[in-house]
């Protein structure tokens, strides 16, 4: 793929803004910021234009409900890279791209998203068009370093992958893919060769270190783990995620349960207020996301243990300097045509050289 032209589809928040200018930073792409507050659009465009005075950086209006909006802002766009937490118009969304002749990436979390993409999947191959979902580093370099330590064994058996961070959140519209996740809690674990459901007693306790130090962790399940197990030839895989801080993780999320059970969605908007508030007025002091893979397996007939490590202390800078580095790729024209999950699509070599030169830490450990 040579694209030239990139839309991001609510460039202008709090991942969009950090995201466009890495993109202007690290490739020669012309940038689109788009969503439904064009003067937003408009304002950030033009702090954009100051910083990259060479570089054709356009403001457009477009709006997920409004289809024409989108039809218009997507003329003459090479690729469309969600950002809206909009789960819900995922579908929506794509096939409009696909439409317009783009190529699509998004962000988004939530599984139902990759199976709203799959009836689309022959007609995006058919089209000769990319299409790279659950981009970034939850989902995306979670099984990006699952696949990373299959290099250090001949017969790679385990995987435990671990997250710790300190949510990030700017508004309260970025809770909107979390509350599902609570209200409708769905983790597995591959255990012998079988998948079965997770409980919150499935929570394990690991030393994650640095500022996180010891803590307890629980169940979470991303679609694309799904695949780990057949790809690898593992024999137990798990991921396990950290809290939030105490008092989210003891009073708001058993009440938001409760509200969710009592009345659905009519107290999604408050569900969504209260947790943004908890998540803000009780966080706690440590910093970042670390990611962990505690990996097992058989290395000159021997059992081996490593722990795979990566960090930074900006959730933001974490989020977005994955994507970055799977659009050198795509801009590169190393990616085959079709639906694809950036974990399972990408060069880990370069992926995991390119997110080192743009500042993530990684490490691997012995024993």
């Amino acid at each position: 793929m040579k694209s030239n032209t990139i839309l991001l589809l609510g460039g202008y928040g709090g991942v969009g803004r950090r995201l466009a200018k890495l993109i202007l930073q690290e490739t020669a792409a012309d940038i689109v910021i788009a969503g439904r507050r064009l003067a937003a659009a408009e304002s950030f465009c033009q702090s954009l234009r100051a910083e990259f005075p060479d570089r054709k950086i356009e403001a457009r209006y477009a709006h997920v409900e409004d289809v024409a909006s989108m039809q218009q802002a997507f003329k003459s766009i090479d690729l469309v890279i969600v950002l809206t937490t909009t789960p819900e118009k995922v579908r929506q969304i794509a096939q409009t791209a696909l439409e317009c002749g783009c190529n699509y990436l998004d962000i988004l979390v939530t599984a139902r998203v990759w199976s709203d993409l799959q009836p689309m999947a022959s007609e995006i191959t058919q089209k000769g068009k990319i299409f790279i979902s659950q981009a970034g580093f939850h989902p995306g370099m979670l099984a990006v370093l699952t696949r990373s330590a299959a290099r250090y064994f001949d017969e790679y058996q385990e995987a435990r992958l671990s997250m710790a961070m300190e949510a990030a959140l700017e508004r309260p519209e970025q809770v909107a893919e979390i509350i599902p996740l609570i209200t409708h809690f769905d983790s597995w674990l591959y255990d012998n060769g079988n998948w079965r459901k997770a409980t919150y007693r499935d929570a394990v306790t690991v030393e994650v270190g640095g500022s996180f130090g010891r803590m307890s962790l629980y169940p979470f399940w991303l679609e694309e783990m799904r695949a780990m197990p057949q790809m690898l030839g593992l024999k137990k895989l798990g991921l396990y995620i950290s809290g939030f801080n105490w008092f989210v993780d003891n009073l708001i999320m058993p009440l938001i349960m409760l509200l969710d059970w009592l009345g659905g969605k009519r107290f999604l908007k408050f569900s969504e207020r209260l947790f943004f508030w908890g998540a803000r007025r009780f966080a706690r002091d440590n910093h970042g996301v670390v990611l962990l893979n505690d990996a097992k397996g058989l290395k000159d007939g021997q059992m081996l243990k490593i722990r795979l490590r990566l960090e930074h202390p900006d959730a933001y800078v974490f989020t977005i300097v994955p994507i970055v580095a799977c659009l050198k790729q795509m801009l590169d024209g190393g990616f085959s045509t079709g639906l694809h999950m950036m974990g399972h699509l990408s060069d880990i070599d370069r992926l995991m050289r390119d997110v080192q030169d743009m500042g993530l830490r990684y490490g691997v450990e012995e024993g």
